[in-house]
C-alpha cells in the first residue's frame, strides 16, 4: 500500500469517526470511506487511488473554499500534512505585524503587496 494510505489507516485507528483530509503535493485528498461518504457532499469526482481504494480530492490553491464546505458540514474533521501553510501564515502575520503602517507611501504599499503576492504564489 501507499505511504498516504498507511497514514489514513494509521489515523483512522485512533479515530475512526473523523474524516482525515490529507495534503499530497498540490492537492488535499480524502481516502476510502471518507472520500465515498464526503466526497459527493463537497461536490468532488471519485477515482481510484489504486485498485481497491477510492479517493477525491482539491487543489491546494482551492483551499479555503473547502474548508469552509467541510466547515459547514456535520462532521469533525482533520487536515494532515499542513503544517507548512500554517507555518507560512505566521511569517507573513509577522512580516506584517513589524509594519509600519502610518510611514508607507503608496508605491511602497503596492510594492509589499505585490512581494506578499510572489510568496502567496511560490508557496
Amino acid at each position: 500500500m501507499s505511504k498516504l494510505y498507511n497514514k489514513y489507516c494509521e489515523l483512522k485507528q485512533k479515530d475512526f469517526s473523523k474524516i482525515y483530509v490529507l495534503k499530497s503535493g498540490i492537492f488535499y485528498l480524502l481516502l476510502a470511506d471518507d472520500a465515498e461518504q464526503y466526497g459527493r457532499k463537497l461536490g468532488l469526482k471519485l477515482t481510484k487511488l489504486n485498485d481497491q481504494i477510492n479517493k477525491c480530492g482539491f487543489p491546494i490553491n482551492s483551499y479555503e473554499k473547502y474548508k469552509m464546505m467541510l466547515d459547514n458540514l456535520d462532521c469533525e474533521y482533520e487536515i494532515i500534512g499542513n503544517e507548512e501553510r500554517k507555518e507560512f501564515s505566521l511569517e507573513i502575520m509577522e512580516y506584517l505585524r513589524q509594519l509600519d503602517i502610518n510611514s508607507l507611501t503608496p508605491l511602497k504599499a503596492l510594492e509589499i503587496l505585490n512581494e506578499l503576492k510572489e510568496k502567496v504564489i511560490n508557496e
